[in-house]
């Protein structure tokens, strides 16, 4: 399903990433995977509810795209590394067992329990203390979560991952569906570089080839398993580009009218939503 209707106030990146995110401009406010775990809870108690997974740079505007806001800290997004372990210090140091781990734990716990007696009106220890927790629970969830490497050969060509244009863009596709078939409630996935300000053709044409294959597998991979009817897919940038290509073969920022692709949880597909004028600058009903 297509949707073309989104807007925004300012074409700056940073302010149109926080308002698509967070919707405030400014930043500050809790991001939408904050908002819906908070909202929905998580179906899995050892994994963060809200999970990113961005590219080696951050977004524009940095983590605060997936900030908590004035919601407890246990709603921030929780990101995952491109490359190497999607998660430091997810093994023990060596000769250190998890009865070690735990003893630790309960003895720093108390410790926290005596100070928060102490000083009831502060929020963040609670919210530490639990991600202590939550952090040892990891331990024995992650791995098996983030282990691409057990998957059948034939469903990682699928996805794109081997293949030098289609591989990390893939890596995310597939790990996104094994953590939403564990139970984390949002997933947010980045694929950076769609700033063609020049040559938009070439440039595009190369960011296509990077995420078509693994967007249209991750559909039917969902779908094949039953989870599509109850999980919603949303593509979307954080504006639009204008309607006329500039002296230099690309296109610019564009506040006025952007959109959205949509597809599962009930959306019906084939269908195009909102109408633009001629030149698809503007929006004549959304």
């Amino acid at each position: 399903c297509f949707f073309r209707g989104c807007q925004v106030d300012s074409v700056n990146h940073p302010t149109a990433m926080y308002q698509m995110n967070c919707g405030n401009r400014f930043g500050g406010d809790p991001a939408l995977g904050s908002w819906v775990t908070y909202g929905l809870g998580s179906e899995n108690q050892d994994l963060p509810g809200f999970i990113v997974l961005p590219e080696l740079s951050y977004p524009q505007g940095g983590s605060a795209n997936w900030n908590n806001g004035y919601l407890p800290a246990h709603y921030q997004g929780t990101t995952l590394r491109p490359k190497g372990s999607p998660i430091l210090d997810l093994q023990p140091p060596e000769g250190v067992t998890r009865d070690t781990q735990r003893a630790n734990l309960d003895l720093l716990e108390e410790f926290n329990r005596r100070h928060q007696r102490e000083y009831p009106d502060y929020k963040e220890l609670a919210v530490r203390m639990e991600s202590y927790e939550l952090a040892f629970r990891m331990q024995m969830e992650i791995p098996n979560a983030i282990d691409i490497d057990s998957e059948p050969e034939k469903l990682k060509e699928e996805y794109g991952i081997g293949q030098t244009d289609t591989d990390a863009f893939g890596h995310k596709c597939l790990l996104a569906r094994k953590l939403a078939e564990k139970g984390v409630r949002f997933l947010q996935l980045y694929a950076g570089s769609w700033d063609s300000h020049d040559y938009i053709k070439l440039a595009h044409g190369n960011l296509i080839r990077q995420v078509d294959k693994p967007i249209a597998t991750l559909i039917r991979d969902l779908k094949r398993r039953g989870m599509l009817d109850d999980t919603l897919i949303v593509w979307c940038g954080e504006f639009g580009r204008t309607p006329k290509i500039n002296s230099a073969s690309g296109r610019d920022h564009w506040a006025t009218l952007g959109f959205a692709i949509m597809a599962g949880a009930g959306v019906p597909g084939g269908q195009v939503l909102g109408q633009t004028d001629a030149e698809g600058g503007h929006v004549t009903r959304a």
